[in-house]
């Protein structure tokens, strides 16, 4: 998601007409191999995406008004040209005057407050930061569990930081909710990407259970999905706050400052 944010700011950068914003593209690489840990930035950078989320709502409310303020003036006009005799939709008139008024100060307040007001090179360089500092939110999270190990570097391509794990198996245990909630339309495919999904070692446990799990008592397909039901019910809200808390990212810092790391491969499911 990152990459492809990024990617938007390299266009817009190249459409700014200072020259300093153009193939930002080279200075994110540069960035991303010259990473070091800048407390301020982090504090900026809150700050200014506060600031950019006021001015995103000031601009939705913008154009919502500018919508308004022309019905307000096609309203007028329309008035002007229905009757010929003003005296007599004088006051009607007066009153519709008025609200174009009031709705064209109202719009003019709401442009000096959005990104209305604003030029490109002014809001490329805070998007930038945030670039910055989310690149550096990523690498705190997972990338410091990735360095404890340089001499495998093939085993260290394949970890996961408990972060990511937690979410890995968030996003397995919402997709078995879908599937056991259309349980009549699954595919082979979805099966298969549920299984493909699980790690080596699972896997590779599920495999020899199956062949020799023995039936003690046959059950419908109702009382296999009631019984998945019942796990499900408590199971799906931990996965559910655990997706929900991952876009925070607040706990994702604090979980890689202890210094834990899952090697996915060898992780093993109770």
């Amino acid at each position: 998601e990152l990459d492809v944010f990024s990617k938007e700011i390299i266009r817009f950068g190249n459409r700014c007409k200072d020259p300093q914003w153009h193939n930002l593209d080279r200075y994110f690489e540069k960035l991303a191999s010259e990473r070091t840990s800048q407390h301020s930035l982090k504090r900026d950078a809150e700050t200014v995406m506060q600031q950019l989320i006021i001015c995103v709502q000031y601009t939705a409310e913008l154009y919502h008004e500018l919508h308004a303020l022309d019905r307000f003036e096609q309203d007028y006009r329309r008035k002007h040209q229905e009757h010929d005799d003003l005296s007599l939709t004088g006051d009607s008139l007066h009153i519709l005057k008025q609200e174009v008024k009031s709705q064209s100060k109202h719009v003019k307040s709401l442009k000096r407050k959005s990104l209305w007001s604003k030029n490109l090179e002014e809001v490329i360089e805070k998007l930038v930061d945030i670039v910055h500092f989310l690149d550096l939110e990523i690498y705190d999270a997972f990338g410091h569990a990735e360095s404890e190990e340089p001499q495998e570097p093939v085993k260290r391509h394949k970890r996961l930081g408990p972060a990511g794990l937690a979410l890995h198996y968030a996003n397995i245990i919402n997709q078995i909710d879908t599937l056991v909630s259309r349980s009549s339309s699954i595919s082979s495919n979805t099966r298969d990407n549920l299984y493909q999904g699980l790690p080596p070692t699972v896997k590779s446990a599920l495999r020899p259970k199956l062949q020799t799990f023995e039936i003690k008592e046959e059950l419908t397909v109702s009382q296999i999905k009631a019984e998945m039901e019942k796990t499900l019910r408590w199971l799906v809200p931990i996965a559910h706050n655990t997706t929900k808390a991952h876009h925070g990212f607040g706990w994702v810092g604090e979980w890689a400052n202890t210094g834990l790391a899952y090697d996915y491969n060898n992780f093993e499911e109770n």
